[in-house]
């Protein structure tokens, strides 16, 4: 779940936000398959959707903001470039 950014400016170049996605979406996908019931499972499968749904959202949500404050604190108190730093990024997940 992309976090609405229309109504405030952008803190980061889109190669930096990209990235920041990519991470956010890996992080509620992984919840929302942890927090998804198995089949055959007692739980009432849309009761088990919304509970899923709901866990990846806030998820979702804490990750943006960590990974977000996180990266504005590191570019505002390092020399680093904010292009090396995306690089630096893609090439850990890859």
């Amino acid at each position: 779940m992309a976090p609405d950014t229309t109504s405030k400016p952008a803190l980061f170049p889109d190669a930096a936000n990209a990235a920041i996605d990519e991470a956010v979406k890996a992080v509620a996908d992984a919840v929302r398959n942890s927090f998804t019931p198995s089949s055959g499972s007692d739980v009432d499968p849309t009761t088990g959707e919304a509970v899923a749904a709901a866990a990846a959202r806030r998820a979702s949500k804490a990750a943006h903001d960590t990974l977000s404050t996180a990266l504005a604190s590191f570019c505002s108190t390092s020399h680093y470039n904010i292009v090396g730093i995306v690089d630096l990024l893609y090439s850990i997940r890859t």
